[in-house]
């Protein structure tokens, strides 16, 4: 996603004989490609023959249901819930579509077995807890703040070093990229972006798993959870390169946009893809306009639904929002700072708050537990 990166030994040409040196024997190539043969990709070289599978078995039909009779109205829940397991078992999914699903994962325990998401490009968003991720291309640490980014069909563990655990996840159709306003005709993030490559971290590839046989892999798709086991260790690669790959990047690296003027939302954007957008709100200078109002003004999404998540800090035009809060702001109705927030905002120079927002073009529904969770009066905070 961020650029050109190589890891280990590969074949100085591509799809060619490629030997290991003290024994002769072949390597396995494999293209881990997006889009058919046109999208961005990587090459690995593996020890081993990768789909050498010995058996398959569904293990679960996961069936989300989205609420679809609630009424169009702003939305506030609280995610104070917690479910017991590890990254597949304690997860609770908030709201979604077809194309994109918004969860909160709070593991308990380390998951003792691989994951691939066939289906969905990850995000993670590591709220509480640190740890590290282990995949096919290598180790990556991460720790509170970061977003995990984790390609389709990439298969992993995401292993915790601590006790607390709380993320964020987005699970898109769509592959995510580097909003094209950040880049130039060659693929450079550009000096006015809020980040640089710099700021993403790669994975580090380890020595190969070899001796592993009759691994357990479990795999999401079309809503179903199959195990495949595997004659060998995914983890058998001695090198790969390309632009595929999964990487991390910490919410204090961005470097916000400011101006005279409220700038809006998108101008904080870390991410995109066909169906949504993801942006960053972290501490800032406000505006200096000798007239400015610093908080946002009252908007109306009409090509879409507005969900934010609230990560900590001082939330200047929210009343009753609390860490780990959830709103959704549905098209159709103009949402914006409820009663008093504007006159109190007046003069301020700077806002201490850490919060994510992610605009999706389609409209999405919550579930059920989302809906146990509603804060029945939030639509009723801006009567005055």
């Amino acid at each position: 996603m961020i650029a050109y990166h190589k890891e280990g030994n590969v074949s100085t040409k591509k799809h060619t004989a490629f030997y290991d040196e003290t024994t002769k024997k072949l390597y396995r190539e494999e293209l881990f490609g997006s889009c058919g043969f046109e999208g961005i990709y990587s090459i690995k070289y593996h020890q081993n023959i990768p789909p050498a599978v010995t058996e398959s078995i569904v293990l679960d039909t996961i069936n989300c249901h989205w609420e679809k009779d609630m009424p169009l109205q702003a939305m506030h829940f609280k995610t104070h819930m917690v479910n017991d397991g590890d990254i597949l078992s304690s997860k609770i999914s908030y709201c979604g579509n077809d194309r994109v699903t918004i969860s909160i994962v709070t593991p308990t325990k380390n998951q003792d077995y691989y994951y691939k998401n066939a289906g969905c490009n990850e995000c993670y968003y590591v709220h509480e807890g640190h740890g590290c991720l282990y995949s096919e291309f290598g180790e990556i640490s991460f720790k509170e703040g970061d977003y995990i980014f984790i390609p389709k069909s990439m298969i992993y563990k995401l292993l915790f070093n601590s006790k607390k655990n709380k993320l964020l996840l987005i699970e898109s159709v769509a592959h995510f990229r580097i909003p094209n306003e950040f880049k130039n005709n060659q693929g450079q993030i550009l000096e006015h972006a809020p980040y640089s490559e710099r700021d993403f971290k790669t994975p580090t590839l380890k020595e190969p798993y070899i001796e592993e046989s009759n691994v357990k892999v479990i795999v999401k798709k079309n809503n179903k959870l199959t195990q495949l086991t595997l004659q060998h260790s995914p983890f058998d690669l001695v090198g790969w390169d390309g632009y595929l790959y999964p990487c991390v990047f910490n919410i204090n690296d961005y470097s916000p946009i400011v101006g005279k003027i409220h700038q809006p939302p998108s101008v904080h954007k870390v991410i995109e893809c066909d169906d949504f957008m993801v942006t960053n709100f972290v501490p800032r200078l406000l505006d200096y306009h000798q007239n400015a109002i610093p908080i946002p003004y009252y908007h109306s999404n009409i090509d879409c639904d507005e969900i934010l998540y609230y990560l900590k800090g001082n939330f200047m035009s929210r009343n009753g929002i609390e860490e780990g809060s959830i709103t959704l702001h549905p098209s159709g109705i103009p949402h914006g700072p409820q009663p008093g927030k504007i006159e109190a905002s007046l003069g301020a120079k700077e806002v201490n708050e850490y919060a994510i927002m992610i605009d999706v073009y389609r409209e999405v529904f919550i579930s059920p537990q989302a809906r146990s969770q509603l804060d029945k009066n939030y639509f009723k905070s801006w009567v005055e």
